[in-house]
């Protein structure tokens, strides 16, 4: 469910999405109905003076599986206007019995992070996986296909590949939408963080281009988010 969070910041991507907008997705396992996703584009901040664009993310399961097995995740992204860059991440994790709190912060001209009190050493234009799809912003990159990232995931730094699948039509709740199919995969072959393949499906028909359709394959069954709505 983590990994769903993060990918639904990659919404941001060709053209900022007006303050206030909210994408609303259902979220289902293997068929079933489990949760809603929500983003939300809140103010602009000020992380250290340098202005950041903020967006709120928050995964809440529904129905029998909040009964069984209740998520109330919220992630706070700040993100460096103009460049994209992620300035800072706070994370509020509530899975089950499971509860944590992480604070990252950035300092891409120093070539490190801080997660909570540990130091990390970081390459020139390292993206954290929330904002390493913003690298798509032109369609100069989209037309490479295949593209190498650097990204913070957790505490280690990986290097990924973003595989690009172009003209690719889905229906969802919202309806019909002509998409890029876009798979990232760390170089080494793993799974990030061993939590499953992921593939994002970008409307090419909307001004924002946005998630249309995020897919997390896991061991036993996939896990899949659609769009309902933007409002």
């Amino acid at each position: 469910m983590k990994k769903i969070l993060f990918f639904l910041s990659i919404i941001y991507c060709q053209n900022h999405l007006p303050v206030g907008t909210t994408l609303n997705y259902k979220v289902s396992f293997s068929g079933i109905n489990a949760a809603t996703g929500k983003l939300k584009i809140l103010e602009d901040d000020a992380i250290e003076d340098v202005q950041a664009s903020h967006l709120q993310l928050i995964i809440k399961t529904i129905g029998i599986t909040d009964k069984l097995y209740p998520i109330n995740d919220k992630i706070d992204i700040w993100l460096e206007k103009g460049t994209h860059r992620t300035m800072k991440i706070e994370k509020n994790i509530n899975e089950g019995n499971y509860r944590k709190k992480t604070v990252t912060i950035f300092y891409q001209k120093n070539n490190f992070a801080i997660i909570n009190s540990d130091t990390i050493n970081i390459p020139s234009d390292c993206q954290s996986p929330y904002s390493l799809i913003y690298s798509l912003k032109s369609n100069k990159l989209l037309a490479e296909k295949n593209l190498t990232i650097s990204t913070l995931d957790g505490k280690k730094v990986t290097p990924v590949k973003l595989y690009i699948d172009q003209d690719k039509e889905i229906f969802v709740p919202s309806g019909n939408f002509i998409c890029d199919k876009i798979t990232p995969l760390p170089i080494t072959g793993e799974s990030f963080k061993n939590e499953g393949q992921i593939s994002i499906w970008f409307s090419k028909e909307t001004r924002n281009q946005i998630p249309i359709k995020i897919r997390l394959k896991l061991k036993f069954g996939s896990l899949v988010m659609e769009l309902v709505n933007k409002v």
